[in-house]
This record gives structure tokens, C-alpha cells and sequence, in this order.
């Protein structure tokens, strides 16, 4: 049997404390209610294809996975938070990361965290510098390129 909660009847004072904690209540259920309008208003402010505006290609499609990451031949550094890996002369990927990654400008190796022998967005870049430690380079989304027709 559940137990029950006496509630003493409330005195004036009692009264005047519950009025004030409701009010309180309610005010901050309208400042998370706006905070939350607020962030979900939010957008990403990097577009895929800016990072590739000094580049030859364009984005193909969007994809889940990279197959056959042991077999990437290069990478080219494009900014902070985006790299071009090389699969074959004609298999490019753009990967586009989370965070600001600037540690990959002035490596020359990076290698990745993934289980299988496939890069998806849960994993990481790592980033190798010959001077210093590693750095963790989370990504964000992957993208098939083809040269652009721009010409």
C-alpha cells in the first residue's frame, strides 16, 4: 500500500512561500522553453561545398562510409575542419570534421581509429605531427567528389 503525504493546511505565510515558488517555477520553465526555441534555430554555418571553392571537384553524393581505408594513397589538407583523401586517381572523398583541427596544416601523416577497414562519421582522424603530441580529429560528414565541369 502506498504510503500518504500529510500536507498541513496551509498558514498565510505557507501560502505566500508556494505562490513565490510557483512563480519562480514558472519563470524558469519560460527561460528554458525560449532557450531551447533559441538553439534549435541554430544552424551550421559551413556548407560542404565551401570548403572545396579552390579546388577542382564538386560533391557527387553524400555517403556513410569510405571502403577500403587502407588502401587511401594521399590526403591533401583543404582547412581546419576539412581534408581530401585519395583513394585512387579517380576516387576522391571530402571529409569534413567537427571541430577546428588546425594541427593538420602542418602534418604530414594522419591515421584513423576505425575497427574496420572503413572511415565513417564515428570516427576520428588522428593527427600525426613529427614534433609534439597527436591530436584527435573528429569527422563530421564524408562525401564521393568528381571533377567539376567548370571550365
Amino acid at each position: 500500500m502506498p504510503t500518504q503525504m500529510i500536507i498541513p493546511k496551509s498558514t498565510k505565510l505557507g501560502a505566500t512561500f508556494r505562490i513565490h515558488w510557483q512563480k519562480l517555477l514558472l519563470g524558469t520553465g519560460t527561460l528554458l522553453l525560449l532557450t531551447g526555441c533559441t538553439a534549435t534555430v541554430e544552424t551550421k554555418p559551413d556548407q560542404p561545398e565551401k570548403h572545396l571553392e579552390k579546388t577542382p571537384y564538386e560533391i557527387a553524393k553524400p555517403v556513410r562510409s569510405i571502403p577500403n581505408i587502407s588502401r587511401i594513397n594521399g590526403w591533401r589538407y583543404l582547412d581546419s575542419q576539412a581534408v581530401i583523401l585519395s583513394a585512387s586517381p579517380k576516387k576522391q572523398y571530402l571529409v569534413t570534421l567537427k571541430d577546428d583541427c588546425t594541427e593538420l596544416n602542418n602534418s604530414e601523416r594522419i591515421a584513423t581509429n576505425s575497427p574496420t577497414d572503413q572511415l565513417t562519421s564515428f570516427d576520428k582522424l588522428i593527427v600525426l605531427p613529427s614534433i609534439g603530441s597527436k591530436r584527435n580529429c573528429y569527422v563530421d560528414q564524408l562525401f564521393l567528389l568528381q571533377k567539376n565541369n567548370k571550365e
